[in-house]
């Protein structure tokens, strides 16, 4: 006799819950350090005593040049050695140890006696915000339901921005300060934050895709529960059924094979892998970047006193938090692929126009000239936050199976901090001997990489996680969400998961358990 299983599906919200938006900004306490870390240096280059401490010498070039270096590389090796650490100790303990880590350094740093004492410690706090970067998007991810995913985990990059927002109105606050220590205190207030992420973490759950793989389901049942119960959904039916699909997920990832050398002998894989690395590619050449650790430099360049250049940083910083918002609501609706070809060709143009009228005004005295120069590094920084900011760090994590993503997501920022450490390493010396002209070199890279992007990326908007895995090549057995609406019928149901799911559940779960099943016998066969 057949039996036939009918599931009453809550109504998806276009908004989180309450539990799940404070579990991800909690957790973008993490990406509101390394945004601070980020431009702690940034607005150092800009105080006086900074300068006379480190940089009143003739190398004062090539020190810069060191210091950003140092912040990138460090940056690549802590994004190389997330994946390791948090699949072994998982999400929440490496964000931890991180944290701690950025306490150290920050200390160090704040109490460097001289230049090489600051570049390690510079070096240490790069490779552990370096893990903060890499780690918080998995989470954040991981923790978001399905249909505010792309919403979510906006939260990473908006609140990175957050962070560059308060280490620059902090360096703005500072410059009125004339004393020796001025410049120290910036690391003092970095080293408070990362003891406030010590003890944020701790109101967070550990993420529950890596409970169930440690074979703790039951800490994971209670965390998805109270994730997603709402109104809309008071028995927490997307809850159960979650917790069958990344079970089942799991199992059927459990047996295949992982690492960086499968990724690129596989060809679908190999595909996710070019992508994540490409559009890092793109949002470093379009010039965002190396313009963040120089808006102090820039704004001096076009005339700005001290105050103005902090204060015109923040503003800049401002925009760029806006756009990013913008960015994070519209990319469900226009598409990742449409917003990212038409902001790199857009930012070719501009960043175009700004190193024309840069090579004509620049030491002028033409004030007129020196205000359009203004103009357009703001027009950059509105059309870059709207249209690119947020999609990368979406885009990079979505493409990835469950059981590669913490490795997808290493290659993603890896491919971030050295493209960073390429372009922003010798900037110092670049605006020094050649100006304007180092501009068209990420005019160059940036069209290459969007043209790329248009012709070669699959678009993912609006797709589940398994049509985005038939977009890379996959063999996908069963959709899930039409396995979850349609009626099933078959001669034998029975349970073999021996979590403590409620028993007056488990028939609302039989026909994704009937789905995970089908997946199983496909990969069997395959």
């Amino acid at each position: 006799m057949a039996i036939k299983f009918k599931i009453d599906k809550p109504r998806p919200k276009p908004l989180p819950t309450a539990d799940e938006a404070y579990v991800v900004w909690v957790a973008g306490v993490a990406s509101f350090v390394f945004g601070y870390y980020g431009n702690a240096l940034s607005s150092s280059f800009a105080q006086p005593t900074f300068i006379a401490k480190f940089l009143g010498g003739k190398n004062a070039a090539g020190l810069t040049d060191a210091m950003l270096g140092t912040t990138q590389g460090g940056g690549a090796i802590g994004a190389v050695i997330s994946a390791p650490l948090s699949n072994r100790y998982g999400r929440r303990m490496t964000t931890i140890a991180a944290a701690v880590a950025t306490v150290i350094s920050s200390a160090l740093a704040a109490g460097s006696v001289n230049v090489a004492m600051f570049l390690v410690a510079r070096v240490l706090g790069a490779i552990s915000t370096g893990i903060l970067m890499t780690n918080t998007p998995v989470y954040m991810s991981e923790v978001a339901p399905p249909h505010a995913r792309g919403f979510l985990a906006s939260a990473h990059p908006i609140s990175v921005i957050i962070g560059l927002i308060v280490s620059s109105l902090a360096g703005l606050g500072l410059s009125f300060l004339d004393k020796p220590y001025q410049w120290r205190l910036q690391y003092v207030f970095l080293t408070f934050w990362a003891f406030v992420l010590c003890g944020a973490v701790l109101f967070i759950p550990e993420s529950p895709r890596w409970l169930i793989k440690q074979g703790r389901r039951d800490e994971a049942w209670g965390i998805l529960q109270k994730l997603h119960r709402s109104k809309h959904d008071p028995d927490a039916k997307l809850a159960h059924a979650e917790f069958v699909q990344i079970k089942a997920q799991i199992e059927l990832e459990e047996p295949l094979p992982k690492g960086y050398a499968y990724i690129f002998r596989t060809p679908h894989l190999r595909k996710r892998a070019y992508c994540s690395i490409i559009i890092f590619v793109q949002t470093v050449a379009t010039g965002n970047v190396v313009i963040a650790y120089f808006l102090a430099v820039i704004f001096s360049t076009l005339g700005m006193g001290t105050t103005l250049q902090l204060g015109l940083s923040t503003v800049y910083l401002t925009v760029a938090m806006l756009g990013g918002w913008v960015n994070s609501f519209i990319m469900d609706k226009v598409g990742r692929v449409r917003l990212l070809t038409a902001g790199g060709y857009a930012t070719c143009c501009l960043l175009s126009i700004e190193a024309a009228l840069q090579r004509y005004y620049v030491n002028s005295g033409n004030t007129a000239g020196l205000r359009a120069c203004l103009v357009f590094i703001f027009i950059f920084i509105a059309v870059y936050g709207c249209l690119i900011d947020c999609i990368g760090y979406v885009y990079s994590s979505e493409i990835w199976p469950t059981h590669l993503r913490s490795h997808g997501t290493t290659i993603a920022l890896t491919s971030y901090f050295l493209n960073a450490l390429a372009l922003s390493t010798p900037a110092s010396s670049a605006f020094d001997s050649i100006g304007y002209k180092f501009y068209l070199i990420f005019v160059a890279i940036n069209f290459v990489s969007t043209t790329f992007i248009m012709l070669y990326f699959p678009e993912t908007a609006g797709l589940t996680l398994e049509e985005i895995s038939a977009k890379f090549g996959d063999k996908v057995a069963v959709d899930l969400n039409t396995a979850y609406l349609q009626d099933v019928s078959t001669t034998n149901v029975e349970f073999n998961d021996k979590t403590s799911v409620p028993s007056e559940h488990r028939e609302d779960m039989s026909e994704l358990h009937i789905a995970s099943q089908r997946r199983m016998k496909w990969r069997d066969h395959s």
